[in-house]
This record gives structure tokens, sequence and C-alpha cells, in this order.
């Protein structure tokens, strides 16, 4: 099952919203940008598990596990989050010019990376 994220409530005010998006500690964060069309992802991690949190944009988000091919897709658009656990295939298609930010547990870098994410396709 895919783990869409539900966020709690903004504070609001006449300055503007406060959203709170994650309260948890993270070894790794990342913004990532991305054009239509294109395609990221097509792995999964051993170990490693991480958030993805969009800021702008939508993305088509695919899912299934290492020992089964029954795949799994949501459409997320801005404020939307989503949760890859270790040992879950995902890929993510842009369907628009967005940009993200990820929240690891571990490290992300080659030096981890070589050893924890495995390619393939989904």
């Amino acid at each position: 099952m895919l783990n869409k994220i539900s966020l709690d409530s903004c504070f609001t005010d006449e300055r503007g919203t406060i959203q709170n998006i994650l309260n948890k500690t993270f070894n790794h964060t990342a913004i990532i940008t991305s054009k239509k069309g294109c395609v990221r992802s097509n792995h999964y991690h051993k170990q490693n598990s991480h958030y993805i949190y969009l800021i702008s944009g939508e993305i088509e988000y695919w899912e299934r596990d290492i020992n089964n091919d029954n795949k799994e897709m949501i459409v997320c658009k801005a404020g939307d989050m989503i949760f890859s656990p270790p040992n879950k295939v995902h890929k993510t298609i842009f369907l628009s010019d967005t940009t993200i930010i990820t929240f690891a547990a571990n490290y992300r870098g080659p030096e981890f990376d070589q050893f924890d994410t495995v390619k393939i396709d989904l």
C-alpha cells in the first residue's frame, strides 16, 4: 500500500501560514528540481527510507514490493507527501516542472548509495 502522509492542519493568521511537515530526525535532506516528462528513482533501498514532499508541480509515484510485480500508483501535487520505506521499488514520473524536498533516514551520497541503492526498472 502506498504511503501518502496526512499533514497536520496548518496555522494561519494575517501574516500567512505555517505548515509543519515532519517532526523527526534525518541524516540527509535535498531539494530536487525535475522537468516535465522526466523519470527519477527506478530503484529501491536496502536500508534507507525517505519522505518526499512536493513543493510545486505534480508527479506520478509508482511503487511495488521487491518480492512481487503488483504495482501501485498515486498522483501527488504540491503540498502532498509520500513515504518510501526500505525494500520498496519506486519510480517518480514528473507530470510538470516540479520541485521536491526529500528527507532521508540515512546519509545519501556515493559512499552510501553504492551499497544501499539497487537500480531496477519498475
